[in-house]
This record gives structure tokens, sequence and C-alpha cells, in this order.
């Protein structure tokens, strides 16, 4: 009895092992095959390693293995050899196959998906699909596929059949983002054989033209829609028109939408801004008041909903207004868009300046920053003046203030504005560091020889148009950079010339250092020195009668100085005969960097970078 059980034993475990062993040699048979495709083929051949570049040579697609991305340019696909899907996707080999269409491509076949996985289709071109049998979908699913089409065109030419769809197990979800997609000939439908296999896509930035859906599928009346489309959400330009707060007026919620094609409103709310110092930031609550008050800060919060049950995606390329400024914008669940816009603290006056983004009235007027005050402004005899004591003004683009988008540290439309520095003083922006559209001087203080520093994209800055203006420095330690533009200087342009603003410079304390990427100090109509004053760094330096240069050409990326020089007979060369033979074809200027045609005998003058005494 125990002999007979030991042979059935001995016979059961190698029955058991010869099928594990087949088992195993199965499986690694079949591993061997997974690591010989790349999941896919175009018209009906195994895409591998081994052909994957013979195959798409003078082809319209190309494959990149590190990625797993199969590139679709310009050109045509197909008909197909084979089957009628032309692109056919193993997702059990490749389930995460991203497909980028970078030209017009047109695929004579359909694209089709077997098994699990999760795909993309994407690109800035065109995917034409026209299957070339009737009765045949432009895309199709056998397997549980979650596809994603987004930034891209797609034109699907079905006959009798659908754009989009499935038979029993088919798509898990259709995700279409920033897509427009035209069904022709078709049925324009994601539909399955029952309730359970119904899929109903999901848009973002993107909704359906016309019809509607129902158990999956897109009907318009009471039949399957056809020849319909898909379009981007052109929600790209939105202004929203409040009144704006006056001091002792009634809080209003009456808004004007410009444009109410794809958005309602939902609700408007104002906020007043607590101005106690808060280590979380700026902090908006309920109003005290159901009027405005003076010298407060009041926010407006604009929610939208979008109509017709699309969806908010993407807002970083949206241009979102109030009262023709621009907002903050943020999401809420994507389906409803939240705008915000910050006023100017409440006042009875304001003035056509600035500071970090704040904009001067008669309530902030003794201290504009709210920091003790660094900077005051005041009107006398009909002059405007800023004055700077030891201030440090910064602007990155807070959106709290009017004007902070373009993060200018001063900014004033004044016709005429003097800036009167006293101690230590700085401005660091994001965008340029004094911008002017009329005159302007920055002038020291009577036995005080103040210091500014200016930092941002251009350091100082006038605005560049047809009308004259003078920008005037003295009696002060300026620095000036330009990180993206001039020191000092206005707006480069193709061609030269045309420039508006004339600088001048005096008083034996001045002291001017610039330095940018595009000219240290330039694009200027002419460079007027007082008291001595002349550049004094780098050497061979001289005003062109439009940038400083020297014989290397204009000087950026390096700093220009001007202050007094007692050495100026440094480097002069006398003329024997006291006459010079002008060079037409250089030009010559006086110490005032203006050019002349006719020197005067005894004169200094500057020619070709050099100093000469006539």
């Amino acid at each position: 009895m125990m002999k007979q059980l030991y042979i059935i034993f001995v016979h059961t475990w190698q029955t058991c092992k010869l099928r594990t062993m087949m088992i195993l040699l199965l499986a690694a048979f079949t591993m061997g095959t997974w690591a010989q495709t790349y999941g896919f083929m175009i018209d009906y051949q195994e895409v591998t390693p081994s052909n994957y570049q013979a195959l798409s040579n003078g082809k319209c697609w190309h494959y990149d293995p590190s990625k797993n991305v199969l590139y679709l340019d310009e050109g045509t696909l197909g008909p197909p050899s084979g089957i009628n899907a032309v692109i056919y996707v193993k997702s059990r080999f490749n389930p995460h196959l991203v497909i980028n269409v970078t030209g017009n491509c047109h695929v004579q076949g359909r694209l089709e998906f077997d098994g699990q996985g999760t795909h993309t289709i994407c690109g800035n071109g065109t995917l034409t699909l026209e299957p070339q049998r009737i009765n045949e979908r432009c895309i199709e699913s056998h397997g549980s596929t979650n596809l994603t089409i987004k930034d891209l065109t797609m034109i699907l030419k079905a006959f009798g059949d659908d754009g989009i769809g499935f038979s029993n197990i088919g798509f898990s979800a259709i995700n279409l983002v920033n897509c427009e997609m035209y069904i022709h000939g078709g049925f324009a439908a994601w539909y399955g054989t029952s309730d359970q296999n119904s899929v109903t896509p999901m848009f973002k930035d993107c909704f359906l033209k016309e019809g509607s859906f129902y158990n999956g599928g897109v009907l318009s009346g009471l039949y399957f829609a056809k020849e319909t489309s898909i379009e981007r959400l052109t929600i790209n330009y939105v202004n929203a028109i409040v009144s704006n707060p006056v001091v002792g007026q009634p809080l209003s919620t009456t808004c004007i939408l410009q444009d109410e094609d794809l958005m309602q409103i939902d609700e408007i709310r104002w906020l007043e801004r607590i101005d106690d110092t808060n280590m979380l930031g700026t902090m908006f609550r309920t109003p005290t008041s159901d009027v405005f008050q003076l010298g407060k800060v009041y926010r407006v919060v604009i929610y939208l909903l979008n109509k017709d049950d699309n969806y908010f995606h993407n807002t970083e390329d949206m241009t979102v207004l109030i009262n023709d400024k621009p907002a903050l914008v943020t999401l809420n669940n994507n389906q409803r868009i939240v705008f915000n816009y910050t006023f100017p603290q409440l006042a009875n006056t304001y003035y056509d300046i600035w500071v970090g983004g704040k904009q001067v009235n008669d309530y902030n007027q003794n201290d504009v920053l709210g920091d003790g005050g660094s900077v005051k402004y005041s009107k006398t005899l009909g002059f405007h003046s800023l004055t700077l004591e030891n201030a440090n003004i910064t602007n990155t683009g807070n959106p709290d203030y009017e004007l902070t988008c373009y993060g200018r540290g001063i900014y004033t439309t004044m016709p005429n504005l003097t800036i009167r520095v006293k101690g230590d003083n700085t401005i660091e922006s994001k965008g340029e560091g004094i911008y002017f559209t009329g005159n302007l001087s920055v002038l020291g203080i009577t036995d005080n020889q103040g210091t500014l520093s200016v930092k941002g994209s251009y350091g100082i800055r006038p605005e560049r148009n047809s009308e004259e203006k003078t920008l005037t420095i003295g009696g002060v330690d300026l620095t000036a950079e330009g990180t993206s533009g001039a020191g000092i200087g206005a707006s480069a342009s193709f061609s030269s010339g045309n420039y508006n603003c004339t600088m001048k410079v005096g008083s034996a304390k001045t002291v001017v250092k610039a330095k940018g990427t595009s000219v240290s100090l330039g694009n200027l109509k002419s460079l007027v020195f007082e008291d001595g004053l002349q550049i004094v760094q780098p050497s061979g330096a001289y005003f062109d009668g439009e940038d400083v240069r020297n014989t290397s050409g204009i000087i950026r990326n390096q700093w220009v100085v001007i202050r007094g020089n007692t050495s100026i007979s440094t480097g002069l060369e006398a003329i024997d005969n006291g006459e010079l033979t002008i060079d037409s074809s250089l030009p010559l200027y006086n110490l005032h960097g203006q050019r002349v045609s006719h020197p005067v005998k005894g004169q200094i003058y500057i020619q070709n970078g050099r100093k000469v005494k006539f």
C-alpha cells in the first residue's frame, strides 16, 4: 500500500513539474516576443527595435523609443494594405503610447486600440482619419482604453458609422482638452452596447457645438447626430465693468460683462482690506460699511459660470480685465471662474504718479508706502515733487494695486515731476525702475548728496513718442541698471534716430553710473554736460549723438560713469598747425555730446573716440 502511494506521489510531482516547466517556457517565449515589438503596427507592419527606422524612412512618421512617442508629420499614411487600421496599438504591449501630430497628417484608415491602456493624441498639427470602407469608425477601442485628445485639430471622415466608438468593452474614458474635432459623413457618437459601457467625453477648454449626450451618444433631436463638431473654448478675453468705488457712494453689485456668449455672472462681492500687519500677508474682509470709506482699499470679486456645462481648464493664456485693467484669475472646481481686482486707496484727489504700484493721492501723500514716510508727495506753486528719504521701493507685479502688472518702481505721466533724493534709497522692480512720459528731474537736496540705486528691466526709461522731454540729473549719486534693456535710455528701435529725450547732467556733486543689456546709456536725442562733468569710464567713451560708445562700438553690459574730472587735458592730441582736415565720414562732437560741422580753433572736440584740441 505504501509503495503504491509513493508511486502515485512521484508521478503527480513529475506531472506538476512538467506543467510548471511548460508554463515557464511559454512565459519566456511570450516575454521574448514582447521584447521584440514596440507595441504598435503601422499599415499592418509590426514596429520593432530592428526595423522602426527603416520603416519610417521616407514616410510621414517617426518614432522616438526613449520618449515612447509616435510622431505623425506632414503627409499621407495608407490606404491600408492588410487591415483597415493603418495605426494599430497593442495596449497590452505598450499601454502608454503618445501620438504627437506635428503637421497636416492624413491617415487613410482608422486608428485602433486593443487592450487596456492610457494613451494621448496631441500636437499642434491637424490629423485627418478617413477609413476606406463604409461602416468603419475613425477611432475604435477593443479594450478599456483611457484616451486623451488635446491641443489638436482632428477631422474624422466616417461613412455610416461613428467618429469615435466601441463595441462591448471599449473606452473607459475620453478626455478632450483644447481641441477641435469635425465629424463628416458619419455619426458623432461615443456609445456602447449597453448603459454599463457608455462613455461621455470630458470637455476641458472645448465644447460640443451641436447636439447633446444621451447614454453616451451624441443626439440631435431623437436621432444620433451627424456632421457635427467640437470646438475650442474661445474664452480668451473677458472684460467686466463695475462701478468704480467713490467715497460716500453705496457698494454696487451691478456688473456688465462684455462677452456673455460662453459665461454668465454668478456672484459679485466687495471686500475691504485689513490694514493691520498680518504674517499671512494682505487680508480682506466683509466691508464694515455699506458705503465706500475714505482711505480704504477695496477688492471686487466676480464669480462667473460657464454656459452649456463646459469646463474651464487653463487660464494662463486668458486676458481678463475689470474696468479695462488686468485682474487676478483663479478657478473654482473647473466650473466657476473667479477674478478680482483691488482698487487703489480711496481718496478725493488722485495724482498720475505710482510708487511701488500704489497711486499717490491726497490721502497717502505724506506717507505713500505706508512705512512711516520714506516717500512723500508735495505740490508747491504748481510744481510736483516726490521726496525719497531712505526709501526702499519694490514692485514684483503684485496685483493688489493699479498698474502693478507693469511692475514699475516709479511710474509717472505728469508733465513735470521732480524726485528729490535724501539719504540712501533703492528701487528694484520687475519692470522699469523709473518710467516717465513728461519731464523728469532727479536732484539731491542742498548740503545732502543723496544716493539712489535703480534696478529693473530698464533702469530709467523715458517714453518714446513724438513729444520732446528732458531728464535732468544733478547733485545726486545715481546708479541705474537695466537687466533687459537700457541702463538709462528709451526703448530701442529697428531704425536709429527719432529719439525724443534730452539728458542733462550738472552740478559738481553729481555722479551717474549706468549699465544695461541693450545699451548702458543711450537711445537719447542728446546728452548735455554742465559744470565740468564728463564721461570718465570706460576709457575713450563718448556720446555719438544717440548712444555712448567707444572704438569697439556701443557700450553695453559695462558701467558708464559720468562725474567731474580735473585732469581734462589727459589724452589730448595737439595739432601743431592748429588746423584739422575733417574726414566727412567721421562725426565730430563737442564735449556736450552735440554734433558739430565746423570746429572752432582752440576748442576741444571728440572724433573717433579721441579728444582733440584744434
